[in-house]
């Protein structure tokens, strides 16, 4: 083999855009080795040897791991290669997929979080809101932070759905306590999906206009902006319907004390 043929580590793994280590470190398992290997302990490789190295760098891109590309490329056929790349590219869509849906939540909560510093907080507002499916929890009676989270979590254990902080949550105060004046008995807490499952049950939010506050405090504060707002609407002569939503726009993933979260709650103007 001529001298102007052949290629020191360095050169070969600068011709193929990678590092001597790594090049190094496949001669060590036995991946891919250098033609020759001089008494000097100098490795060279051959230009012949870069289609293989390309086909280990590309494999190893797609996500293969090592041992599996090795014994590839003992049992290269046109058929293998064709259940190894449709295979690499279900799991690539698969992937895309889940990327664009976490890219949508991020986006929804960078919406709520723009909204929180948009809006003067503690304050009534009313909104125009579209019409929303929610995934929602069965009806429940307890209360209970422990209870709360293991209900949300069965609910999503149930779906496709991502970790719980992947979506806005929420809870519902039925239209029977509010009116009552109780601001304290929920009977099912939701998260906004931006993709249900098939055959999902989805708890439907309706279309209107809404009378809404984004409440600053903990959620044991929230019966004062409950009274705010059902204060608002009878000195305004507005009539509410419905349950009452409330999305949780900042919480202890942004803040560290509870008195910052920020909930936004909203009942349907009739």
């Amino acid at each position: 083999m001529q001298d102007n043929l052949l290629l020191t580590t360095g050169q070969m793994a600068k011709l193929h855009k990678t590092t001597k280590r790594l090049l190094q470190y496949y001669d060590e398992i036995n991946l891919f080795s250098p033609a020759i290997k001089g008494e000097n302990e100098y490795r060279y490789y051959s230009y012949e040897q870069s289609p293989e190295l390309e086909i280990i760098l590309s494999l190893s891109e797609l996500g293969m791991k090592l041992n599996e590309i090795k014994d590839y490329l003992t049992s290269r056929s046109p058929e293998n290669l064709y259940s190894l790349l449709k295979e690499k590219q279900r799991l690539l869509r698969e992937k895309l997929k889940n990327l664009q849906l976490i890219d949508q939540m991020l986006s929804n909560h960078i919406n709520n979080v723009e909204q929180s510093f948009q809006i003067p907080l503690n304050s009534i507002y009313t909104e125009y809101q579209q019409e929303e499916h929610l995934l929602a929890t069965p009806e429940t009676t307890e209360d209970s932070i422990e209870t709360i989270y293991k209900t949300i979590s069965g609910t999503l254990i149930n779906t496709d759905e991502r970790h719980l902080y992947c979506h806005i949550c929420g809870s519902i105060l039925p239209e029977s306590s509010w009116q009552n004046q109780d601001y304290t008995t929920y009977n099912r807490y939701y998260f906004k999906t931006v993709a249900p499952s098939g055959g999902t049950s989805l708890l439907n939010k309706p279309a209107g206009n809404y009378l809404c506050i984004n409440w600053l405090g903990n959620w044991n504060t929230l019966k004062n902006a409950y009274s705010i707002l059902m204060k608002y609407a009878k000195n305004n002569c507005i009539t509410l319907v419905g349950d009452a939503y409330e999305d949780t726009i900042v919480d202890s993933f942004a803040v560290q004390n509870d008195n910052e979260y920020v909930t936004k709650i909203m009942i349907r103007i009739a």
